[in-house]
């Protein structure tokens, strides 16, 4: 496995050196089969059965390609062997020290390699048609920000909940293990009260009172929910802290993206101070209806990685700023308007 590491790492860092859009390795019939009894004797579901793909992605801009795949490994020696190639073995192919080497020795000369290989193709088949789809139409359903709602995830088969876990992990937290005994645990959070969490691969899931929200720091906690009194102490957030000033003055100034102005009549005092939350919804200024907190992250460019830090501020419930994005329609001020409210960010 060492030596895979280092030999897959110089496939990636020469082709990007020298823009090779295409990795061609000599995997073959027999290798997948093995593959195959390899994935079944850990334990494994469908993806696993599907043993090795003919082409998957190495990097962005370059592909690992196996163009023997079909192939057995007696008709590529043959092959070899006409053409007065020199054949080359690895000495560790006979060394029963290792899984393969012991499948390939003992196992195998009693198998139908081809017959497996087959197997394998069908199952990917199914995979590619109807698994892969179905897995990406349910998590896109479920997921809303880096979170996966817990009412979606009842209402589904234990076995797809669980796929969808794997999904959120290799989305959110790619650094961590995405097998079903972490899923498990990940899903042993929604029987839990709010708050409670996992944490994996550096990086942790929260229990949130409708969601379950994935973060790659373990570090990061959803802040607790603060009340804002007018003219008197700020709330703290991580990056700072916000103040709220009542004025009867109209403002010469409205635009700022560290500050909203608002219509202090509206306002029901003290606001709520926390986190976005998966669900929540905005009226952006100038919007007909509603949008969602994370669609609208996603609209205005804001990277994935900083959304969770995301704070907004609520009047009753309802959101009125965004802070740093965007201000709620229906708190901006008007021509009647008398009473004026300033919420600003003061940065660290």
């Amino acid at each position: 496995m060492a030596a895979r590491e280092i030999r897959y790492s110089l496939f990636t860092k020469t082709a990007s050196e020298q823009q090779i859009t295409s990795v061609a390795v000599g995997h073959h019939c027999d290798d997948q089969a093995e593959s195959l009894l390899i994935n079944l004797n850990r334990g494994t579901g469908l993806e696993g059965i599907v043993g090795m793909r003919p082409v998957r992605c190495l990097e962005a801009s370059c592909n690992l390609i196996r163009p023997l795949l079909a192939e057995t490994r007696d008709s590529i020696r043959a092959y070899a062997e006409a053409q007065y190639l020199e054949w080359r073995e690895d000495m560790s192919n006979q060394d029963e020290k290792y899984l393969r080497s012991r499948l390939r020795t003992k196992v195998m000369p009693q198998l139908n390699a081809e017959a497996l290989a087959r197997s394998a193709n069908l199952v990917g088949q199914w995979v590619d048609q109807f698994i892969v789809p179905a897995i990406t139409e349910n998590f896109d359903a479920a997921s809303e920000g880096q979170s996966l709602d817990i009412t979606y995830l009842e209402q589904i088969p234990n076995v797809l909940a669980q796929r969808l876990v794997i999904e959120g992990l290799r989305h959110w937290i790619p650094q961590a293990p995405a097998d079903e005994v972490t899923a498990q645990r990940v899903m042993a959070l929604i029987h839990m009260q709010s708050g409670k969490r996992v944490e994996v691969g550096g990086g942790a899931i929260w229990r949130d009172r409708n969601y379950l929200t994935f973060s790659d720091s373990i570090d990061h906690k959803p802040m607790e929910r603060s009340k804002l009194f007018g003219d008197s102490s700020p709330v703290a957030i991580p990056e700072g802290q916000i103040r709220l000033n009542l004025s009867h003055t109209k403002p010469d100034n409205l635009r700022g993206s560290d500050e909203a102005w608002l219509d202090a009549d509206r306002l029901t005092v003290p606001l709520t101070v926390r986190n976005w939350r998966p669900g929540d919804r905005i009226r952006p200024l100038g919007m007909e209806g509603t949008k969602k907190v994370s669609d609208l992250l996603t609209d205005i460019g804001v990277p994935a990685s900083k959304r969770k830090d995301t704070i907004v501020v609520c009047s009753k419930g309802e959101i009125v700023w965004v802070v740093g994005y965007r201000l709620s329609h229906t708190f901006r001020i008007m021509d009647a308007t008398r009473n004026y409210a300033r919420l600003y960010f003061e940065r660290n």
